[in-house]
């Protein structure tokens, strides 16, 4: 018998229907909801987890709570404390095992969170293999790929894990102390430290302080309203933000008469708006919360669902690059089944596949891209799946190309600019429709001249 071991249940029921072609079996072991199905010729059972089934703590530490014995606190043996007993139990349990497979999330935690359920099941089953199942897309080709070519646990991966988990609590919670002790504030009023939130809370402070020092100064500006061949159009004055109020003044009224300007000079550039880079999650979030107006950690959930679901890939990536083994053609054929990107994927697939490439290039994931397709989609789901959809067609697409015009009218010897801007060839722009994100990538890249 085989266990594979996941890292949620939604993913788990994902993998047991992949690898059984949608003929598994749910049961209920020790209050955990699991999965029971036959892959390749074999009984397999599939336990999910909740994230991580352990916590790390100090064991009877009550009485450091004074500033003398907080060295010692920092010599204190470390436990791992069971929180998922019902999970626990059931990774325990004496079944004849010939393989464990851990299936968690292609991460360093996933890794982690592998490596403490195997550390239970390894309890009673001395005698299995264990192996590890990485995949970045919860898709039919990636879970069976990863299940044909299973790989080993890498235990540092994990163990890095668990080390920064001891520094976290060592730093959190002898500075808690240390802090609550000198100031006097223990029990609820104790002041919170920790290596992370501690620097971060530093960092609001600085930008609060800041913002307090901020002296806000009046100034104008002069804006000229033209018209030619009964087309209106505005100009704004050279010299931009004027903080000199009487000066502006004084301009404003020397020209407030006039009628008429006298264009002095024009001139035409042609720029080129590159495609944008695909997506990481560092640009994910940024364009999510920008579009939809969302948390970051909500545009997070929503990704991790996706990814569940086998929509789009795993959302936890520095990658900019797309390996040269993802299937950018299959991808675009599944994408080409909904309506609303059929035309689009015609279009591009009409040409040589030249994707767009980043600055940074990882080998543990890929950017992230839409991996699946569902018509069942509403709400924010459906938005940040279309996201994805689009910036990875737009990666795929042509540059943009416009052309800048630069108007200088001279009024009484003051001068105003005029610009506009005339789009020659729209290439990726037009695949993407939300308005923040369109002006959010153009102030992100620049153009060529």
């Amino acid at each position: 018998m085989d266990l594979i071991i996941s890292e949620k249940a939604i993913a788990g029921k994902r993998i047991a229907s992949i690898l059984s072609n949608s003929k598994f079996q749910t049961l209920v072991e020790n209050g955990v909801t699991c999965f029971q199905f036959t892959a390749n010729g074999k009984d397999t059972l599939l336990i999910p987890l909740r994230g991580h089934i352990n916590t790390v703590d100090f064991t009877g530490d009550d009485k450091y709570w004074n500033i003398y014995s907080l060295d010692l606190l920092a010599d204190k043996t470390l436990a791992y404390i069971p929180v998922e007993k019902g999970i626990i139990g059931c990774l325990k349990k004496n079944r004849k095992l010939d393989n464990i497979i851990i299936a968690t999330d292609a991460d360093r935690e996933g890794e982690a969170i592998g490596v403490e359920a195997y550390n239970y099941v390894s309890e009673g089953n001395k005698g299995a293999k264990l192996h590890r199942a990485y995949f970045s897309a919860l898709t039919d080709k990636e879970v069976v790929d990863a299940f044909n070519k299973l790989r080993k646990v890498d235990f540092n991966f994990a163990n890095s894990v668990f080390a920064r988990e001891e520094i976290d609590l060592l730093w959190g919670a002898i500075l808690t102390r240390y802090l609550s002790v000198v100031s006097n504030r223990k029990g609820k009023a104790f002041i919170s430290a920790g290596r992370v939130q501690t620097p971060l809370l530093n960092f609001i402070v600085e930008r609060e302080l800041e913002r307090q020092k901020f002296i806000p100064e009046k100034y104008c500006e002069l804006i000229a309203e033209f018209e030619k061949d009964n087309v209106k159009f505005t100009g704004s004055h050279k010299d931009g933000k004027i903080f000199d109020i009487e000066h502006a003044n004084k301009i404003f009224e020397s020209i407030r008469a006039e009628k008429s300007g006298t264009v002095r000079a024009v001139s035409k550039k042609e720029k080129i708006l590159s495609r944008p880079e695909p997506f990481n999650t560092t640009s994910f979030l940024r364009a999510a919360s920008s579009v939809f107006g969302i948390s970051t950690s909500q545009a997070m959930n929503i990704a991790e669902r996706l990814y569940q679901e086998g929509l789009i890939s795993y959302p936890r990536t520095d990658n900019t690059v797309y390996p040269a083994s993802l299937d950018l053609k299959g991808l675009l054929n599944n994408l080409g089944k909904d309506a609303q990107y059929s035309g689009f994927v015609k279009e591009i697939l009409n040409k040589p596949l030249n994707p767009s490439r980043g600055g940074k290039e990882t080998t543990d994931h890929p950017p992230i891209y839409p991996s699946g397709y569902s018509d069942k989609l509403t709400g924010m789901e459906k938005k940040i799946y279309d996201l994805v959809a689009r910036r990875f067609l737009a990666t795929l697409y042509r540059d943009a190309r416009t052309e800048n015009v630069s108007v200088l009218i001279d009024i009484k010897k003051e001068q105003f600019i005029v610009t506009g801007q005339t789009v020659i060839e729209a290439g990726w722009t037009k695949y993407i429709t939300f308005l923040n994100l369109l002006k959010h990538l153009c102030q992100s890249f620049k153009p060529k001249n």
